[in-house]
Protein backbone atom coordinates (compact mmCIF):
# COMPACT_ATOMS: atom_id res chain seq x y z
CA UNK A 1 0.00 0.00 0.00
CA UNK A 2 1.15 3.53 -1.12
CA UNK A 3 1.33 5.91 2.02
CA UNK A 4 0.76 9.65 0.63
CA UNK A 5 3.03 11.87 2.47
CA UNK A 6 1.40 14.83 4.27
CA UNK A 7 3.40 17.82 2.17
CA UNK A 8 2.27 21.53 1.16
CA UNK A 9 2.20 20.29 -2.61
CA UNK A 10 -1.06 18.19 -1.50
CA UNK A 11 -2.92 21.12 0.40
CA UNK A 12 -2.87 24.61 0.94
CA UNK A 13 -3.50 23.45 3.93
CA UNK A 14 -6.30 21.62 5.00
CA UNK A 15 -9.18 22.84 6.89
CA UNK A 16 -8.75 21.10 10.13
CA UNK A 17 -12.30 18.93 9.98
CA UNK A 18 -11.27 17.34 6.66
CA UNK A 19 -11.89 13.85 7.08
CA UNK A 20 -10.84 12.82 3.36
CA UNK A 21 -8.46 14.26 0.97
CA UNK A 22 -7.93 12.70 -2.06
CA UNK A 23 -5.09 14.68 -4.66
CA UNK A 24 -5.82 11.58 -7.12
CA UNK A 25 -3.23 14.02 -9.58
CA UNK A 26 -0.21 13.24 -7.47
CA UNK A 27 2.33 11.12 -8.51
CA UNK A 28 2.14 9.15 -5.07
CA UNK A 29 -1.31 8.00 -5.64
CA UNK A 30 -0.72 4.82 -7.80
CA UNK A 31 -1.06 1.02 -7.63
CA UNK A 32 -4.12 -0.79 -6.60
CA UNK A 33 -4.28 0.49 -2.67
CA UNK A 34 -2.92 3.98 -1.42
CA UNK A 35 -4.29 5.78 1.84
CA UNK A 36 -5.82 9.51 1.90
CA UNK A 37 -3.50 12.11 2.53
CA UNK A 38 -6.05 13.26 5.48
CA UNK A 39 -5.48 12.66 9.03
CA UNK A 40 -7.48 9.37 9.17
CA UNK A 41 -5.33 7.64 6.09
CA UNK A 42 -8.38 5.75 4.89
CA UNK A 43 -7.24 2.92 2.84
CA UNK A 44 -8.70 3.52 -1.09
CA UNK A 45 -8.56 0.25 -3.30
CA UNK A 46 -8.64 1.43 -6.84
CA UNK A 47 -10.76 -1.82 -8.94
CA UNK A 48 -10.12 -1.43 -13.06
CA UNK A 49 -9.43 2.49 -13.48
CA UNK A 50 -5.91 3.50 -15.27
CA UNK A 51 -3.77 6.07 -13.50
CA UNK A 52 -2.95 9.28 -15.96
CA UNK A 53 -1.24 12.54 -15.60
CA UNK A 54 -4.63 14.57 -14.12
CA UNK A 55 -5.64 11.78 -11.84
CA UNK A 56 -7.53 8.37 -13.08
CA UNK A 57 -9.08 7.44 -15.68
CA UNK A 58 -12.49 5.62 -15.03
CA UNK A 59 -14.83 3.64 -17.89
CA UNK A 60 -18.22 4.86 -16.36
CA UNK A 61 -19.20 1.36 -16.42
CA UNK A 62 -17.38 -0.49 -13.41
CA UNK A 63 -14.46 1.10 -12.68
CA UNK A 64 -14.11 3.26 -9.27
CA UNK A 65 -12.16 3.80 -6.20
CA UNK A 66 -13.88 2.74 -3.19
CA UNK A 67 -12.68 3.85 -0.13
CA UNK A 68 -13.11 1.36 3.28
CA UNK A 69 -15.92 2.43 5.40
CA UNK A 70 -15.35 4.27 8.52
CA UNK A 71 -17.42 6.59 10.67
CA UNK A 72 -15.48 9.67 9.63
CA UNK A 73 -17.03 9.24 6.63
CA UNK A 74 -20.69 9.89 7.64
CA UNK A 75 -23.53 13.06 7.45
CA UNK A 76 -24.16 13.26 10.94
CA UNK A 77 -25.29 17.12 10.82
CA UNK A 78 -23.10 18.44 8.04
CA UNK A 79 -21.50 17.39 5.60
CA UNK A 80 -19.51 19.15 2.14
CA UNK A 81 -18.08 17.68 -0.83
CA UNK A 82 -15.82 19.10 -3.30
CA UNK A 83 -14.96 16.64 -6.23
CA UNK A 84 -12.71 17.64 -9.50
CA UNK A 85 -15.00 15.88 -12.18
CA UNK A 86 -14.10 15.64 -16.47
CA UNK A 87 -16.28 13.81 -18.20
CA UNK A 88 -17.12 13.97 -21.99
CA UNK A 89 -20.14 11.46 -21.87
CA UNK A 90 -23.56 11.48 -20.07
CA UNK A 91 -24.38 8.76 -18.01
CA UNK A 92 -27.51 9.17 -15.81
CA UNK A 93 -27.68 7.96 -12.07
CA UNK A 94 -23.70 7.25 -11.91
CA UNK A 95 -21.67 7.91 -8.40
CA UNK A 96 -19.23 10.73 -8.25
CA UNK A 97 -19.28 10.45 -4.95
CA UNK A 98 -20.65 8.86 -1.70
CA UNK A 99 -21.40 6.62 1.22
CA UNK A 100 -24.25 4.36 -0.56
CA UNK A 101 -24.55 0.55 -1.03
CA UNK A 102 -27.86 0.28 -3.42
CA UNK A 103 -29.45 -2.31 -0.92
CA UNK A 104 -28.78 -1.22 2.41
CA UNK A 105 -26.25 1.32 4.37
CA UNK A 106 -27.45 4.14 2.39
CA UNK A 107 -25.73 7.46 4.07
CA UNK A 108 -25.31 9.79 1.21
CA UNK A 109 -24.33 10.28 -2.53
CA UNK A 110 -23.15 12.92 -4.99
CA UNK A 111 -24.16 11.72 -8.57
CA UNK A 112 -25.46 12.20 -11.91
CA UNK A 113 -29.27 12.38 -11.94
CA UNK A 114 -32.31 11.61 -14.57
CA UNK A 115 -32.80 9.56 -17.38
CA UNK A 116 -31.17 9.09 -20.38
CA UNK A 117 -31.20 11.65 -22.92
CA UNK A 118 -32.32 14.16 -20.39
CA UNK A 119 -30.25 17.05 -19.16
CA UNK A 120 -30.45 15.93 -15.76
CA UNK A 121 -27.68 17.62 -13.56
CA UNK A 122 -26.04 17.04 -10.72
CA UNK A 123 -27.97 15.48 -7.43
CA UNK A 124 -26.91 15.21 -3.89
CA UNK A 125 -29.11 12.81 -1.39
CA UNK A 126 -28.34 12.03 2.47
CA UNK A 127 -30.35 8.99 4.05
CA UNK A 128 -31.68 8.57 6.73
CA UNK A 129 -31.91 4.69 6.69
CA UNK A 130 -33.96 3.89 9.95
CA UNK A 131 -36.51 6.27 8.14
CA UNK A 132 -36.36 5.34 5.01
CA UNK A 133 -36.01 8.43 3.73
CA UNK A 134 -33.98 10.88 1.80
CA UNK A 135 -33.29 14.39 1.49
CA UNK A 136 -31.95 16.35 -1.66
CA UNK A 137 -31.67 17.99 -4.54
CA UNK A 138 -31.28 18.22 -7.89
CA UNK A 139 -30.11 21.33 -10.13
CA UNK A 140 -32.83 21.11 -12.56
CA UNK A 141 -30.67 19.93 -15.39
CA UNK A 142 -29.06 22.79 -15.64
CA UNK A 143 -25.21 21.91 -15.50
CA UNK A 144 -23.31 20.86 -18.18
CA UNK A 145 -20.44 18.98 -17.11
CA UNK A 146 -19.26 16.26 -20.12
CA UNK A 147 -18.20 18.99 -21.83
CA UNK A 148 -14.48 17.51 -22.02
CA UNK A 149 -13.37 19.94 -19.30
CA UNK A 150 -12.51 20.28 -15.40
CA UNK A 151 -15.57 21.37 -12.97
CA UNK A 152 -15.18 21.62 -9.43
CA UNK A 153 -18.45 20.23 -8.48
CA UNK A 154 -19.96 20.46 -4.96
CA UNK A 155 -22.73 19.79 -2.08
CA UNK A 156 -23.66 20.95 1.00
CA UNK A 157 -25.55 19.44 3.62
CA UNK A 158 -25.98 21.15 7.19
Amino acid sequence: MVEVARSPQLHNPLPDQCVLYLPLFHNEFVGSLFSSADDFRHVCTVTGATKIREGFSLDGTDDHISVADAPSLSALSALTVLVWRWSDTFKTNKAIIGKYFHSSDREWIFKTGGDEGAAAGLEFQVYDQSEGANVGRNDGGGSNLDDGAWHLVGATYN
